[in-house]
């Protein structure tokens, strides 16, 4: 289950379900939703919209499964997760039980279910700290740049990434292929390298694992421009949160 948390915050009523939440000006000062990723802070609103639609209007859960909030929001299951996990390690929201869609009951979940989860969530930040360590010591052997900070935007990117390449030994794997890749170390022609945040970009992480970068060694090449300008694109792509 999904519960919006400082729910009184938003919604007052008691007795009824308004098609409105509040939403106070002050939320543009606030550090941590503004320390958010775009993405994460577009989201957040809509949930809290999705909050107003239980049956309980104080209650701030979110009525529905991953894959219904999926298509109310009109957008894909990685980026609702991704939203989710930073939302919910912001304090933004809370996961701590299950609801069934079908029939609108919520069910408590048993303290056993809680506590696997919370050892999973556990396990997936450790994991998280071992992908940056390993990826700074590849970073001091090519020349790239290390990572300082484990932000809780790429936290919840990291985790998706390893869910992608089914854990620690294919992250390692993808940074074999980065090490062979002369394009992503700036040694074909050209100053542009690689970054941490570039590899948790879905998009780059997919087209590394399956082998587009794998021909770029030369940017004086007809077909490493093509390359190189692709990289490009997807690292304004994610700046720009388009």
């Amino acid at each position: 289950m999904i519960k919006v948390s400082n729910w009184s915050t938003f919604q007052s009523y008691k007795d009824r379900r308004p098609p409105w939440i509040r939403f106070h000006r002050t939320i543009l000062d606030d550090y941590k939703f503004q320390s958010l990723s775009v993405e994460s802070r577009a989201i957040l609103p809509m949930l809290w919209l999705l909050a107003c639609e239980d049956k309980d209007p104080t209650s701030g859960i979110i009525p529905y499964d991953y894959d219904e909030i999926t298509f109310r929001l009109r957008t894909s299951i990685d980026i609702v997760t991704e939203c989710i996990l930073e939302l919910q390690g912001a304090d933004f929201i809370e996961c701590s039980e299950t609801v069934e869609i079908r029939n609108e009951t919520v069910t408590p979940e048993t303290e056993t279910e809680t506590e696997t989860e919370n050892k999973a969530l556990t396990s997936s930040v450790d994991d998280t700290r071992l992908m940056v360590d390993t990826w700074n010591r590849m970073a001091s052997d090519y020349g790239l740049t290390k990572v300082q900070k484990l932000t809780k935007a790429r936290k919840a990117k990291a985790v998706a990434r390893l869910k992608d390449c089914g854990g620690l030994e294919g992250w390692d794997a993808a940074l074999e292929k980065v090490a062979k890749t002369p394009g992503l170390l700036g040694q074909a022609g050209g100053n542009w390298k690689a970054s941490f945040d570039f590899l948790l970009q879905e998009s780059s992480f997919v087209k590394l694992m399956e082998g587009s970068y794998d021909n770029w060694t030369d940017t004086r090449r007809g077909g490493g421009v093509d390359v190189v300008a692709q990289a490009l694109s997807e690292i304004e792509t994610e700046r720009n949160g388009t």
